[in-house]
């Protein structure tokens, strides 16, 4: 096994030679079955499930690259981050996720996504290591990885932080979750070995904030609209939700508005929500 010694600035290879000949290549990201409950026991840790953009980061001899879980090239997006990473050491490559920090200190998607200058932080939260100065750690266990992981984003600056893990009952984990307003929790089996592209059950994400599907049946007007109205299926009739904001910058909800192919109206002999409970409006 390769070992990497580390000072307080940068990490770097004792088997220099192997690190430097190392080309990274993206690699999918392993990804967390959705289950209706966390699996609890010894040989599970728990980390806070994060709202932003998957990530993976690394270093070899040709710079450094940030890649999305499709593959997509960050680097440019977060040139922050890719500072920050090229103290790693070579033929090393990360896998967290990027996040933006709102006014108050939470992550923000729609902020990641729409407003990014606005955002009081962004951050690279690492939370697994696939390989380590040249060497491949995915045939090792997580909690290794993890190890080997520690040490290696403590040579790192700002704003490259470390995903904490918790060995605690995920019930506790859940409640305070949960009173944080944060968006979910995810289990990993300790022995777990990282498969690439898989939702093995290895992995196990369980949602705070659970989403449901709504059918989009008019708006509020506004600029262009203020929110939109909604309903959800009860048996064979809709039912309306009370007024929902929209999570859409200006720029999209002028877009979808103007008739786009995104926004076709359909038209229909009367509303298919009850008379009593449709507002006023479109």
């Amino acid at each position: 096994m390769l070992r990497c010694a580390e000072t307080a600035s940068y990490s770097f290879c004792m088997n220099d030679t192997i690190a430097r000949a190392t080309k990274l290549r993206f690699i999918e990201p392993m990804y967390a079955l959705a289950g209706n409950d966390l699996p609890d026991g010894g040989e599970w840790s728990y980390e806070v499930k994060l709202d932003g953009y998957r990530c993976l980061a690394g270093r070899d001899s040709t710079g450094v690259a940030l890649w999305s879980r499709r593959g997509k090239k960050f680097t440019l997006q977060f040139p922050a981050i890719a500072r920050a990473c090229e103290s790693l050491g070579l033929g090393t490559l990360i896998d967290g996720e990027i996040v933006a920090i709102d006014e108050n200190g939470r992550s923000s998607f729609n902020m990641l996504q729409h407003h990014r200058s606005k955002a009081s932080a962004l951050r690279f939260y690492a939370f697994d290591l696939i390989s380590h100065c040249g060497e491949s750690l995915i045939k090792t266990p997580l909690w290794h990885r993890r190890e080997v992981l520690t040490k290696t984003v403590s040579t790192l600056k700002d704003p490259i932080m470390l995903s904490e893990t918790f060995d605690t009952k995920p019930s506790e984990l859940v409640r305070a979750a949960k009173e944080l307003n944060l968006e979910g929790v995810i289990a990993k089996q300790k022995n777990s070995l990282y498969e690439s592209g898989k939702r093995s059950g290895a992995w196990v994400k369980y949602g705070i904030n659970r989403g449901q599907e709504f059918v989009i049946g008019g708006y509020t007007p506004g600029n262009p609209f203020d929110s939109v109205i909604v309903g959800y299926s009860r048996r064979v009739n809709f039912t309306m939700r009370p007024k929902s904001e929209t999570a859409l910058c200006r720029r999209s909800a002028v877009r979808f508005f103007s008739g786009s192919r995104i926004w076709k109206p359909i038209r229909v002999p009367s509303s298919i929500f009850p008379r009593r409970s449709v507002p006023c409006g479109r």
